[in-house]
């Protein structure tokens, strides 16, 4: 099933961009006011930061 849903194998394509990705991508959200304070808070009640955004913008 899961061949049939997924034929692309998204985990091949997946370690193919990670070995090829620019020196430096992604670290534009440690700048971010948004990470920052969370990152920072005393209050560790809410231990996940949601990223969304279009697909190839840079979260992953």
């Amino acid at each position: 099933v899961l061949q049939w849903l997924s034929p692309l194998v998204p985990q091949k394509r997946h370690q193919h961009l990670c070995n090829n990705r620019y020196d430096g991508m992604g670290e534009w959200i440690f700048e971010r006011d948004e990470f920052v304070k969370w990152r920072t808070e005393e209050d560790r009640s809410h231990p996940v930061i949601f990223c969304e955004g279009d697909p190839g913008v840079g979260k992953t």
